[in-house]
This record gives C-alpha cells, structure tokens and sequence, in this order.
C-alpha cells in the first residue's frame, strides 16, 4: 500500500468528469496534468499542472501556470477533458485535497538534515 492514513483515498482509475463535478461541488482543491497541445488545437505533447478554479455546466476554469501564466483561463468542458485524456483515455489523473480539522495545536516540526 501506498499510503497509510485514513484520511488519505488513492483510487487507481482515470478520473472522470463526474469525479470532477463530486469534488468540486464538496469544496475540494482540484489539481490535474493536462496537455496544453490540446487546448491549442496543436499537435504535441507535454505534461502540464494546473489547478481548477470554477465549473460551470459547460466550462471550466483554471489557473494556468503558462507559459504565458494565466490566472483564470476559461475553456469548453469538453475540450479540457480531451486535454486531460491525453494521450490516452487511462491517463486522465486528478488530485483533490480536502483541508480537515485536525486537534493539533502546534505545528510539527521537520528536521531536513
């Protein structure tokens, strides 16, 4: 197993859109590699990180890193999921991180030597 933790989910499958819209209507921080090439219309491939920040019924929102930087970069919900199935349908992935309460008091400390 990979993670240890039960507040920690790892699903070993490609991300669908309803996973999308389930995460993003529970408030979870949405992050997924897509390939820019797709969103350009262009051919290619590179691997591109970015992080969803509104979903509409048929677009999605995001912070695009670049290059050029976009900070609220709006596309065709059908056109991102290509984007986000390539190059093939297993690959779409999707990280949702969900802030909990949690009963400590301090920060832990981490030694980095």
């Amino acid at each position: 197993m990979l993670v240890k933790n039960k507040n920690i989910k790892l699903i070993k499958r490609p991300a669908t859109l309803k996973d999308i819209k389930h995460f993003y209507k529970n408030k979870y921080i949405l992050s997924c590699a897509i390939n820019p090439y797709v969103l350009k219309k262009q051919k290619g491939y590179a691997s591109h990180l970015i992080i969803i920040t509104n979903l509409t019924k048929n677009r999605i929102t995001f912070h695009d890193p670049g290059l050029p930087p976009q900070k609220h970069r709006t596309v065709p919900l059908k056109l991102f999921f290509r984007a986000l199935r390539y190059p093939t349908k297993r690959d779409a992935n999707l990280t949702a991180i969900k802030l909990i309460k949690t009963k400590i008091k301090k920060p832990i400390e981490i030694s980095r030597e």
